[in-house]
């Protein structure tokens, strides 16, 4: 009412609207799943309402850069660093909406951090000697899974993939005139599913020997009538 005495009204076309609902973060992913250190790991998650601004993205507390964004999708990269430890990581994403309410997700199961190179062990040759057209089998064991097969030499030439059971190999190499006479080099040399190289290398698992036995000192006796080998020896 004025001083008049006329009366009015006013109406609130804005009304105030709450918003107390938290965003949540969901389908956090890694790709890949296992990474070597160096490696660019992709993350990617979905929030289920707008977010007011870039979350933040951190693995092992080290910060993710950001790569894109389409609609309320996210993805960003991670280069795995060295002092990154063996075993699974924590990611961390953290954001808010536009009404303030926080978003926030700690993940230990998205990505496996793979620092260890696989060992190979058991290094075994069988017959331990072999002659020129023989054949050997050359074995040993990985201490992981490995992403294909090893490569395995003799004397600087590839052996041949037999079989492989529970983490053991199995070669074979069959051994040739112009191989060198003596101890044989045997080398490995393989990766674990993440890249990780590794190597291995013997020197005294298989003699060579591709040379026929020399007889020296060869003499001829002349042999008397009803002489005795002994008599003959002790001329």
């Amino acid at each position: 009412m004025d001083l008049a005495g006329n009366t009015g009204y006013a109406k609130d076309v804005n009304r105030l609207r709450i918003d107390a609902t938290r965003p949540q973060i969901v389908g956090l992913q890694a790709q890949p799943d296992l990474a070597r250190k160096g490696a660019k790991v992709s993350i990617e998650f979905q929030a289920s309402k707008p977010l007011a601004d870039k979350p933040s993205v951190t693995v092992n507390g080290k910060e993710a850069r950001f790569a894109a964004r389409f609609g309320d999708a996210y993805s960003y990269t991670y280069a795995v660093a060295n002092d990154d430890l063996d075993g699974p990581a924590t990611i961390r994403v953290a954001g808010r909406d536009a009404a303030g309410n926080p978003a926030a997700v700690h993940d230990k199961t998205a990505l496996r951090i793979d620092t260890a190179a696989p060992i190979f062990s058991s290094l075994a040759v069988l017959p331990a000697r072999a002659k020129a057209g023989g054949q050997a089998m050359v074995t040993f064991r990985a201490s992981e899974p490995l992403a294909a097969r090893p490569l395995v030499k003799v004397n600087g030439r590839d052996a041949a993939f037999w079989f492989s059971h529970r983490g053991e190999y199995y070669y074979g190499f069959t051994v040739e005139a112009q191989d060198a006479n003596g101890l044989a080099s045997i080398e490995i040399q393989g990766a674990d599913a993440s890249g990780n190289q590794s190597a291995a290398k013997a020197d005294n698992l298989l003699a060579i020997d591709t040379q026929p036995p020399l007889f020296t000192n060869v003499a001829i006796e002349a042999i008397e009538p009803g002489e005795s080998p002994a008599a003959i020896a002790r001329k």
